[in-house]
């Protein structure tokens, strides 16, 4: 690409403005040295803003947000000061008590192994000594802007998911499953949601609860196939004292709890046939009765049913009434597997890490790009869930630092490692790109992967997963 030329903003202040580059903020005292390290930068696709001072790295460091921090050792508090020798570190521990997760590189031209260790103590991310060695220097740099960019990223997952209540994906496929919320939410409409185990069906429904009017009302759930058959109708609509053994006082069912709110029906599709006869009733009718009882109790519920089999299937097979069908499908959303839209494996991964962190009371780790590309490869049979299981077991394990590809690997059994594509799937995607193309695309890039798949006309998932079955390595660019 082509890059503008280096410009004087003002006194102690160069820039080279690379739109959509990493920001490097750059702060040394050496009017020359900047003027060059900038330059090459530069060249190497970095956007970098270099100054000379304290005073100015500190307002600059609010403006910009950079991803990198380059810090001299000596450097003078403001234009015309005496250097100062340790103001460097000074300015590292400020950086790193303001925005912990920002990538440090301390420089120096009189480095002690005492002084590296304790910028190192202070959260530096590296330490480099001048004269650069900018073959050394420049896998430094390239490895921070790396880590800043999936911090940031993971920080915008976040900020997603708190957005959306807990339900992750990016994929087409899961802008259409919103979409449908949001519409069908603000209405009367029952809904029906399908989809296999783990991909989120709970989660959708209390989505829907909360975007509708009865938000202040309760969310009453029944797993239709948690409760024993001879119990299933008294939990639906109550039952009176003496009405069964055990009945010892009078009941009511989800129906009555549910009044004026939401009542959500899982696993709706395994309900007994003769139960289904008496919940159309209900429906139909707006009453229920009590099991014991003669009186009819009006009931004000939003219906929300969910099934991970074929209901329509079940219909054929004499297996579900086709009447109670057609009154619970008002809205039909179905939630998609992984396998459907395994773009959005990223994106849950990064987000379930600070949740399962939290849940289970251990340290928040990131995940490596060679992690999430074992995920991304991975089958993921029970879906969300599956990949919940996968890292709880991961960070139960004491352990530092990124979560590595063989920490994922050994939480896989043997019969569910990742396998390569069958023809059809990835390689069709990925038809007429080489592993030479792949190569020369992330060599050109820094392996910045999202920029490579732009470059190349895939995914960033399909070039995870390339780069993962063909087992490409940053030595190998």
């Amino acid at each position: 690409p082509s890059f503008r030329s280096v410009y004087p903003l003002h006194r102690g202040l160069i820039m080279v403005d690379i739109l959509d580059k990493p920001i490097v903020l750059f702060v040394d005292d050496e009017p020359y040295f900047s003027k060059q390290l900038t330059q090459e930068l530069s060249r190497e696709g970095y956007s970098v803003i270099a100054v000379e001072n304290a005073r100015d790295f500190r307002r600059e460091l609010v403006k910009l947000r950079p991803d990198v921090v380059l810090l001299d050792m000596r450097l003078p508090e403001s234009p015309g000061a005496p250097l100062e020798d340790d103001l460097g570190l000074r300015l590292l521990q400020e950086v790193t008590e303001s925005s912990p997760e920002l990538p440090v590189i301390m420089l120096t031209a009189f480095a002690q192994v005492s002084r590296a260790v304790l910028a190192m103590q202070r959260g530096a991310t590296d330490f480099c000594e001048k004269p650069l060695d900018m073959t050394v220097f420049k896998y430094k740099l390239s490895e921070a802007a790396q880590r800043s960019k999936l911090l940031r990223e993971n920080k915008r997952l976040r900020e997603q998911v708190r957005q959306n209540m807990g339900l992750i994906g990016e994929s087409p496929a899961m802008r259409k499953v919103w979409q449908l919320i949001q519409n069908a939410a603000p209405t009367k409409a029952r809904i029906l949601l399908t989809g296999e185990t783990g991909t989120g069906k709970s989660l959708v429904a209390k989505i829907i609860h909360r975007l509708s009017d009865r938000n202040q009302e309760p969310l009453v759930k029944l797993n239709c196939t948690a409760i024993s058959p001879s119990l299933i109708e008294s939990e639906l609509f109550g039952h009176m004292r003496g009405s069964f053994t055990g009945a010892t006082g009078d009941r009511k069912g989800v129906f009555e709890r549910a009044h004026k709110g939401t009542l959500f029906l899982d696993e709706i599709g395994d309900m007994d046939l003769g139960l289904q006869a008496k919940l159309l009733n209900a429906i139909q009718d707006g009453e229920i009765t009590r099991l014991g009882g003669a009186q009819t109790i009006p009931v004000d519920v939003r219906l929300i049913s969910a099934t991970n089999k074929s209901i329509d299937q079940l219909v054929r097979e004499k297996k579900f009434r086709e009447d109670l069908y057609y009154r619970i499908r008002g809205v039909h959303i179905h939630i998609p597997p992984l396998r459907d839209r395994p773009e959005d494996i990223y994106t849950i991964a990064v987000c379930l890490v600070d949740t399962i962190a939290e849940r289970i009371g251990v340290e928040a780790r990131t995940l490596s790009e060679a992690a999430l590309s074992v995920l991304i490869s991975y089958p993921c049979p029970g879906n969300v869930r599956d990949i919940e299981n996968i890292l709880e077991s991961v960070l139960t394990i004491p352990n530092e630092g990124e979560i590595t590809a063989d920490e994922i690997r050994t939480t896989l059994p043997d019969k569910r490692k990742p396998k390569n594509d069958s023809p059809g799937t990835l390689q069709e995607r990925i038809e007429g790109i080489t592993r030479h193309e792949i190569l020369n695309a992330l060599t050109a890039t820094h392996w910045n992967v999202s920029e490579a798949a732009r470059r190349l006309g895939v995914s960033r998932v399909t070039l995870h997963r390339h780069i993962h079955q063909q087992k490409i390595t940053r030595g190998d660019t």
